[in-house]
């Protein structure tokens, strides 16, 4: 079962062009906006909108509906943190090391599935 990888994958010269964060990004089939928010959290993990918003210059709403979709996509959690009147919602990356595993393992799956593919040929 695909866990990350995009339905698009980068082409050959794509690859050759992307950096690292872009190739992931590719990979990932991410918008740029949420790229940035996924690469902000997980170097700034218990974020709030806010912060998240000010630090890549981007309209509050833009980056609550970005969150919602990282969400939905099992990338990012939330949690919610006490405050002295309600709460407040922080936000985390799931860890880059799990990112990494998921994207090999498709990698890995998709490479098998062209192998059978064309030796089905």
């Amino acid at each position: 079962m695909r866990f990350f990888l995009s339905e698009n994958l980068c082409s050959k010269m794509q690859l050759d062009s992307l950096n690292k964060d872009e190739l992931i990004r590719c990979l990932l089939g991410l918008n740029e906006l949420e790229g940035k928010v996924l690469l902000f959290l997980l170097k700034n993990p218990n974020s709030r909108v806010v912060g998240i918003s000010e630090s890549l210059g981007k309209h509050r709403t833009s980056v609550q509906k970005t969150l919602s979709q990282l969400i939905n996509r099992g990338m990012i959690m939330r949690k919610a943190v006490n405050m002295r009147r309600g709460y407040n919602f922080v936000y985390y990356s799931i860890s880059k090391e799990k990112i990494k595993e998921n994207l090999l393992k498709d990698v890995e799956t998709w490479s098998e599935l062209v192998k059978g593919r064309i030796m089905e040929w």
